[in-house]
């Protein structure tokens, strides 16, 4: 895609607004829709639509009060019916011990076998190395979950207040580490995809990010993170027309007008602003409008042309999809927007 071809594509991106209706099936938190077959799961979903996007969720089940081991919690996973699971999650990855922290690969090997999903392995660069990594993903691949292989290569690791800066001074140290891991990874696992952090930044080093790391590693794709640095709604209610606006911005603010959105993966996006944002950016949905961002957002990245979305985060704060104790498990609006999403996608 040339330059004049994107801007043509961002210019008509940031016009209008975009009505979305999308089929709704009833559903409970009783409702039983286990499949045991993994890879019948997975050939099915290709075969309907093998060009759509693959839809997952963050895997971050720290804000949980149950693991992966808990049935009911996988049964409601399962009725999203998305594509992947991150594992083990955001920035809880830059310091993960597959060893001790939860969830165990044994939890996630439950998953997958209930689901049928496949596994996004976010790699611990910054406080790992490749021989440990490369063990937690042999483990992996004798349990069965790493399939092909997903592999991304870090979070968030071109952030300027952060620790990951003092490993990775600028985006050429990160890149040749990525180069290093990748060669090795693909000897191990030759099918693998991979993505690498990617947003260009403001602070000296960042500048080019996004490039340097397409030329270091052409074969790998860019890490997008989208929360809207902007107010898009009204009263409650949603402005598609400025979340739009907001979507478009922000990609070329993060990758520049000559990199196509094929070349870019969504692990994190969120339809809410953090607790630390200005109370006049944050939002307050009216009644069911969180749903509609949420499938106007995952509609809106699906039509750029980008192949790998993933919404943050499967619990939690912040328009988390799944709520579980100990005593139940069931989707919350987001969660229950996901799955009609979904169900759309696949036809059903």
């Amino acid at each position: 895609m040339n330059s004049n071809s994107l801007w043509g594509w961002f210019a008509a991106g940031i016009v209008g607004a975009a009505t979305i209706f999308f089929g709704v099936r009833t559903f409970t938190k009783d409702e039983k829709v286990l499949d045991n077959s993994t890879e019948q799961q997975i050939a099915l979903s290709q075969k309907q639509n093998p060009s759509r996007p693959l839809y997952g969720l963050n895997g971050l089940v720290k804000f949980n009060r149950v693991g992966l081991c808990d049935p009911r919690f996988i049964k409601v996973i399962d009725s999203l019916d998305i594509d992947w699971f991150r594992y083990p999650g955001g920035t809880n990855a830059n310091y993960a011990n597959w060893r001790t922290d939860s969830p165990s690969l044994r939890s996630v090997q439950l998953l997958v076998k209930a689901t049928g999903m496949k596994i996004m392995f976010d790699l611990n660069v910054l406080t790992s190395t490749l021989d440990d990594q490369m063990e937690m993903l042999e483990t992996a691949d004798r349990l069965g979950i790493v399939g092909d292989g997903l592999f991304e290569l870090g979070n968030e690791l071109n952030q300027f207040k952060y620790e990951g800066k003092e490993r990775f001074p600028d985006a050429r140290a990160y890149a040749d580490t990525c180069h290093r891991w990748i060669a090795a990874l693909k000897k191990r696992f030759p099918k693998a995809q991979f993505a690498v952090v990617g947003e260009n930044k403001k602070w000296k080093g960042g500048e080019d990010w996004a490039n340097i790391q397409v030329k270091t590693n052409p074969e790998a794709n860019l890490i997008w993170h989208f929360y809207p640095p902007g107010k898009f709604t009204h009263n409650g209610i949603l402005d598609t027309s400025a979340l739009k606006v907001l979507i478009h911005e922000d990609y070329v603010k993060s990758f520049g007008t000559k990199i196509p959105p094929s070349k870019v993966w969504i692990t994190e996006f969120n339809i809410g602003d953090h607790d630390k944002d200005p109370k006049e950016l944050l939002d307050t949905f009216a009644t069911g409008q969180e749903k509609l961002a949420v499938k106007f957002t995952l509609k809106e990245f699906a039509s750029m042309g980008i192949k790998m979305i993933g919404k943050h985060n499967i619990v939690g704060k912040n328009f988390a999809a799944v709520y579980a104790d100990k005593k139940s498990a069931y989707l919350l609006p987001v969660g229950r927007a996901i799955r009609e999403f979904m169900l759309s996608q696949k036809g059903q």
